[in-house]
């Protein structure tokens, strides 16, 4: 299968589910890993939410860093979604 594993982890995001464009949803209450091409993708999460992130070759997810409060593990093959802060 083509593409690099990447992990999400969004068990302690607020969401109960969440897709990546162009495949099907996934549960969001444990580890899931997909295997995604490198470049841009968006993640979506059942409560509305919507994020960019990309895939780089060696397989790493890299995001904006505006976005360093709800996500976390840039540079690593792990992507974590955090519930947002309220102010």
């Amino acid at each position: 299968m083509h593409g690099r594993p990447i992990t999400f982890d969004l068990r302690n995001s607020g969401a109960t589910g969440f897709a990546v464009t162009g495949l099907t949803g996934r549960a969001a209450n444990t580890l899931v890993t997909l295997r995604l091409v490198p470049g841009a993708h968006n993640l979506q999460l059942s409560d509305g939410r919507r994020f960019a992130f990309r895939v780089t070759e060696p397989g790493h997810v890299d995001y904006d860093r505006s976005l360093d409060a709800v996500l976390s593990g840039r540079g690593s093959s792990t992507l974590v979604v955090r519930r947002a802060r309220r102010r």
